[in-house]
């Protein structure tokens, strides 16, 4: 068959947003979903369920991996700590948040340079790079810290969103910076991570494009950007890069700090962050099985370790041999590639029990 033929540099982006206030999780069956409105059903009716269906003879795996069939059951990636900074280090370095803060020394000017993060491995195979975000004040690696000394990866937004900031009016909602000039600021980091996708669209390529601006500070602020997310997601479905690259559509954590802590569901919201994953469609034929262990997966327990762990496996997927280094904060984790054992326990996970 043609599929098993090709050889492919994978090409990945990472869409994230800080403290999602709603996972997707679902009650008693799959499409039951708690407050969901038209927007957001119009997503999973155009990039979920029909994009991935046991019916569908060419599935394009657009699968929802924060989803449960029934309530109480850990689905894909329940957060590992409390604060952004203690789920993005697993997912970007392997590190928990006390062996980042040695090695990494956030508090150090230049510290984050020293730290291994999986854009690095990721240059060093010759992919271009890029990492964007908004909201410079609380930015992951910059609030309370100094942050990067050298520029961390070949495309920097930084530099773009402290001149807009500085330039342009802003428009506060429920304390973030929501729009700057007459956009929604999260807009600038989507232009950026489609217009990287379109320049690099024939060469490998790896980015990460974090939003702070909309999904933090009230339960009822990540609704107003719905429409704008499945604008940009048809966008890049219309020019095919869904098709021929790896997307990743996350975020850190769930909802924190909220009067609606008090609801019932609440342990749930708190500790399942959004998660979808994108594969093309051809993938499918070239790595039925491990699309199949990927499908099993979502509904397993698993951690950011191990899609820390996935992105090093993608980087060796042409390899028929090869070794993924361990997380240093948990070593049994394993790529999402692999099927995760069904009686895993927190611990395996790199989860604390506490």
């Amino acid at each position: 068959m043609f599929y098993k033929n090709i050889k492919w540099m994978p090409k990945l982006l990472i869409f994230g947003f800080l403290g999602t206030i709603h996972s997707g999780y679902c009650f008693e069956t799959s499409t039951e979903y708690h407050a969901i409105n038209d927007t957001q059903a119009e997503f999973v009716n155009e990039f979920v369920w029909k994009r991935y269906s046991k019916e569908n003879d060419n599935p394009e795996n657009f699968i929802n991996t924060s989803q449960c069939h029934i309530p109480y059951v850990d689905p894909l990636s329940p957060e590992v700590g409390l604060a952004t900074l203690a789920n993005i280090m697993p997912l970007l370095t392997g590190h928990n948040e006390s062996t980042a803060e040695n090695i990494c020394k956030p508090n150090q000017v230049g510290g984050y340079d020293q730290c291994n993060f999986i854009w690095k491995k990721f240059h060093t195979q010759h992919y271009k790079t890029a990492y964007a975000e908004d909201n410079t004040f609380i930015s992951t690696f910059n609030y309370a810290s100094p942050g990067f000394k050298e520029q961390p990866t070949d495309y920097y937004f930084r530099p773009m969103a402290l001149a807009i900031e500085k330039t342009l009016n802003q428009t506060l909602r429920h304390g973030l910076t929501y729009c700057v000039g007459n956009r929604q600021y999260a807009e600038y980091v989507y232009d950026s991570g489609l217009r990287f996708a379109k320049r690099f669209q024939y060469q490998a390529h790896f980015g990460i494009f974090w939003t702070n601006s909309f999904s933090h500070n009230h339960y009822s602020l990540p609704a107003t950007m719905d429409s704008t997310t499945l604008k940009y997601l048809r966008d890049m479905e219309r020019v095919g890069y869904f098709d021929n690259a790896i997307v990743f559509f996350l975020s850190d954590h769930g909802k924190l700090f909220h009067p609606l802590d008090k609801l019932p569901e609440a342990f749930l919201e708190d500790r399942l962050p959004t998660f979808f994953i994108s594969i093309p469609k051809w993938f499918h034929y070239t790595h039925p099985e491990l699309i199949k262990n990927l499908e099993t997966n979502c509904q397993r327990l698993t951690s950011p370790y191990d899609i820390y762990m996935t992105m090093q496996h993608l980087l060796k997927i042409n390899q028929p041999y090869f070794d993924i280094e361990a997380a240093t904060g948990c070593t049994r984790c394993q790529s999402l590639f692999e099927e995760v054992p069904e009686n895993r326990t927190c611990l395996e996970a790199g989860i604390p029990v506490s």
